[in-house]
């Protein structure tokens, strides 16, 4: 949600036309959290915000569950839609009542790479901002930046930096994330082994060391 507003907040500062509509459902018990927006030259060229079957140019997946779902897939196109997703497994409401359910990952990145093909980026974002950057919420502001980096949000870096301005949340670290992810984008196989746990050195444990860590 907060990607969304930055998006059309950067397309307003550009001078363009955005609307922007939330389909939260229930995210705190594990729903599905989509936004449709869409971008034109104005306003007044927009005349419908929910994106329909086949219309979406650019997937920009927070995680991999709901960018692989049926529901998102069906808004996609080959040769049409670019998208840069989350691959990192997160737990959904279903192990709640199954507690053997597995995220069956490869299915849905395959799902994803047969819709998408040489137009999809997949990487772990969120692994790779608890190890760059100490805070998995600076997640899908990585995987912006690298949609961005790819040509796939006709906005200006310029437009996207003061939108992140504006919106006040840890804006010097937000920033940051965002240029993170163009570095993805650039140079994937580095950005793999930034994220690989192995290599990352060892958050201290007790009180005393993490005050003298931060």
């Amino acid at each position: 949600v907060t990607i969304g507003a930055v998006l059309a907040q950067a397309a307003q500062i550009d001078g363009l036309g955005a609307g922007m509509m939330e389909m939260a459902g229930l995210a705190q018990k594990g729903g599905a959290v989509t936004v449709h927006l869409r971008i034109a030259n104005a306003p007044e060229d927009i005349s419908a915000i929910r994106v329909a079957t086949g219309e979406c140019d650019a997937l920009i997946g927070g995680e991999l569950v709901v960018s692989a779902s049926p529901q998102v897939l069906g808004l996609t196109q080959t040769g049409r839609t670019g998208g840069v997703v989350d691959s990192h497994e997160i737990v959904t409401g279903d192990f709640t009542r199954d507690t053997d359910f597995t995220i069956p990952s490869d299915r849905l990145e395959l799902s994803l790479e047969a819709r998408l093909k040489d137009r999809l980026q997949l990487f772990d974002a969120t692994e790779l901002a608890e190890a760059l950057m100490g805070d998995s919420i600076y997640s899908n502001m990585m995987v912006l930046g690298a949609a961005w980096q790819r040509g796939l949000v006709p906005i200006s870096h310029e437009a996207l930096m003061q939108a992140i301005d504006l919106n006040g949340q840890a804006p010097e670290r937000n920033k940051r994330a965002f240029e993170t992810g163009r570095w993805v984008a650039h140079d994937p196989e580095a950005a793999h082994d930034m994220a690989d746990t192995d290599k990352v050195v060892e958050k201290p444990r007790t009180l005393d060391d993490r005050i003298a860590y931060r």
